[in-house]
């Protein structure tokens, strides 16, 4: 039977944003778990220094395919396999070396570029214009992804975009699993944004 790895920085129960629609996915391909297909899904739990290792367990279980979220998972993946196919979701990943180019990435990996940070700009313009009396914008940042707020791109490209709207920006750093933030907004946040005068908004998955 076919072994489906998965490789995630998050806990399970963060990981769950990935793997639940992951396997109904699947399921309404025909894939049904333990019927014909094996889902050997292994979770950093935050830890970025774990990834070779469960990279290297996924392999010597000769998975026939691995999925991987996030640069840290698909490098880890990259490093320990150049034969079995790896599916992964980044930022870019062209940018993080996962392939030579999105044309013809090469090698054994292929998936998806999200490029969220190069539309950070447009939906912020979205946003002013929507809520014109917004003063602040909050960056909720997952502290997992091992991100330094404020240094790394996907704090700067936000920045810049408020500067140009003449409105403030600041990060702020959530706990693990800030996707379900999307439905429920903690309240540590909620708290800290109402001290700012800025109104927190659902962030997208």
């Amino acid at each position: 039977m076919p072994v489906f790895g998965i490789l995630l920085v998050f806990s399970r129960e963060s990981g769950r944003t990935f793997t639940e629609p992951l396997r109904a996915y699947m399921q309404a391909l025909g894939y049904v778990e333990g019927r014909n297909i094996v889902f050997d899904i292994r979770y950093a739990d935050g830890k970025v220094d774990r990834l070779p290792t469960l990279a290297a367990e996924l392999v010597a279980q000769r998975a026939a395919v691995i999925a991987t979220f996030g640069d840290a998972t698909g490098l880890a993946v990259k490093a320990a396999t150049t034969t079995i196919p790896i599916v992964s979701m980044s930022e870019d990943l062209a940018r993080a070396k996962l392939v030579t180019n999105m044309r013809q990435p090469g090698g054994n990996i292929t998936g998806v570029s999200i490029m969220g940070t190069e539309l950070d700009a447009k939906r912020l313009e979205i946003l002013a214009e929507i809520l014109p009396a917004r003063s602040t914008v909050l960056l909720l940042a997952d502290p997992i992804r091992g991100q330094t707020l404020g240094k790394s791109r996907h704090t700067r490209a936000p920045a810049g975009a408020c500067r140009a709207l003449a409105t403030s920006f600041r990060p702020v750093r959530a706990r693990p699993g800030v996707r379900r933030l999307v439905t429920v907004t903690s309240p540590p946040i909620m708290r800290a944004s109402l001290r700012e005068r800025a109104r927190p908004s659902p962030v997208p998955p």
